[in-house]
């Protein structure tokens, strides 16, 4: 039995990828992809000199609720969705994959990537915002 994505997991999981590819032309090793556990997700986790890079996507479409949008750009404004509360989930799950993979004193950051697609099919715009 297939089972059904929702066109927004669908939308996360093409950004996820074209978030990865955009990373791995940067030379980042991409280590894992949606870690999760119960305090919450880590989308990707990449490695580039000796930095662990715990990377969040944020992604939106054509459809996005125009609150969720710069007016300006047409484009997500990435600081409306990273709020206290998230930093704070991604950090607790950051620590649970420093713990299942033995790696203690290793230089880490967060790190923001959000991709953009746009209703006339051009090519979607990426962002990376690092160490958020």
């Amino acid at each position: 039995m297939k089972l059904k994505y929702s066109k927004n997991r669908r939308i996360g999981n093409k950004a996820e990828d074209l978030a990865c590819i955009f990373l791995s032309n940067l030379n980042y090793k991409i280590l894992s992809r949606n870690f999760l556990k119960k305090v919450g997700e880590i989308d990707i986790v990449a490695i580039k000199d000796n930095i662990y890079h715990f990377i969040e996507i944020k992604s939106v479409t054509h459809e996005t609720p125009w609150d969720y949008i710069d007016q300006n750009s047409m484009c997500f404004v990435p600081e409306q969705k990273m709020n206290f509360d998230k930093i704070k989930k991604i950090r607790k799950t950051i620590n649970l994959f420093l713990i299942e993979n033995n790696l203690y004193d290793v230089e880490l950051q967060i790190d923001l990537i959000t991709v953009c697609f746009y209703k006339s099919g051009e090519v979607p715009r990426i962002d990376f915002i690092e160490n958020i």
